[in-house]
C-alpha cells in the first residue's frame, strides 16, 4: 500500500492548477503538504489486494478530487481568482495509482534484471515535459486537432527519449538495448496528456501534451 500511496502523492503533487501552480509547489508554499499526506492516509485500497502469485500483490487506491480541492481552497486564500477555479477542476477529477509488493528478494532480482534502470530516481523523475505542435486547416477543425495532436506526441516522444537514464544512455539507446525499456516508455507516452487545444479563425489548431514523467519511471520499475 505504501507503493501506491506515494505513486498517487507523486501524481497529485505534478497536477497542474489551472492559472497557476502545479499541486505540489502550492501546497509546499503554503506549508501544507502535510494536509494531503492525511487525506493520502486515510485512503483505503479499491476491493482489496489482488494477488499477481503466491509472493506478490497489486492494490489499486482512488483518491476524489474533492478532497485535494478543499485542501486547495485553503492554500489558494490570497491568491486572486484561484480558489474557484482550482475547487471547479480538482473535484471533477479521480486520482488513480496502483502499487505491487512482494518480498525483497524477488525486488532485488528485477532490479538486478532490469540492469540499465538504475535503483535511485534520475533527477528528471518529479518534472513534467510538453510538447506543442500546429496542423493547418482540413475538413474539419477536429481533423486538425488530431492532427495536430499526433505531430505534439511525436515530439514529446523525441524529448523523452533524450532523458538520461543510466551510464550516460539516454532512454532511447537503453531501450534500443532492453526492448523491456521501449515497451515501458510507450506505455507511459500513451498517458500524456492533452493539457490545452486552440483552433484558429482558420480551421487550423494547435495542441500541447504534456507527461508527468514520474508516471514514465513507475512504467520502468514496473
Amino acid at each position: 500500500m505504501r507503493d501506491a500511496r506515494q505513486r498517487l502523492k507523486r501524481d497529485i503533487m505534478a497536477t497542474e492548477v489551472e492559472g497557476g501552480p502545479t499541486v505540489g509547489a502550492l501546497l509546499k508554499e503554503k506549508g501544507m503538504e502535510q494536509e494531503l499526506d492525511r487525506q493520502l492516509n486515510e485512503v483505503k485500497p479499491v476491493g482489496g489486494a489482488r494477488w499477481l502469485d503466491e509472493r506478490s500483490c497489486q492494490v489499486r487506491m482512488e483518491l476524489p478530487g474533492q478532497r485535494v480541492a478543499e485542501i486547495i481552497a485553503k492554500a489558494s486564500v490570497g491568491r486572486a481568482g484561484e480558489k474557484q477555479v482550482a475547487t471547479q477542476t480538482m473535484s471533477k477529477m479521480t486520482f488513480v495509482s496502483v502499487g505491487r509488493s512482494g518480498p525483497q528478494a524477488t525486488t532485488a532480482r528485477a532490479e538486478a534484471d532490469r540492469g540499465l534502470v538504475p535503483q535511485q530516481a534520475p533527477e528528471w523523475v518529479n518534472r513534467s515535459m510538453s510538447a506543442e505542435a500546429w496542423a493547418r486547416a482540413s475538413s474539419s477543425p477536429l481533423m486538425a486537432a488530431q492532427a495536430a495532436e499526433a505531430d505534439a506526441r511525436k515530439a514529446l516522444a523525441q524529448q523523452v527519449g533524450a532523458l538520461t537514464l543510466a551510464y550516460s544512455l539516454s532512454l532511447q539507446q537503453a531501450g534500443e538495448k532492453d526492448p523491456r525499456i521501449a515497451e515501458a516508455t510507450a506505455r507511459a507516452l500513451e498517458n500524456a496528456r492533452v493539457r490545452r487545444t486552440d483552433y484558429g479563425a482558420d480551421g487550423s489548431a494547435k495542441v500541447r501534451v504534456e507527461l508527468y514523467l514520474g508516471g514514465l519511471w513507475d512504467e520502468l520499475n514496473r
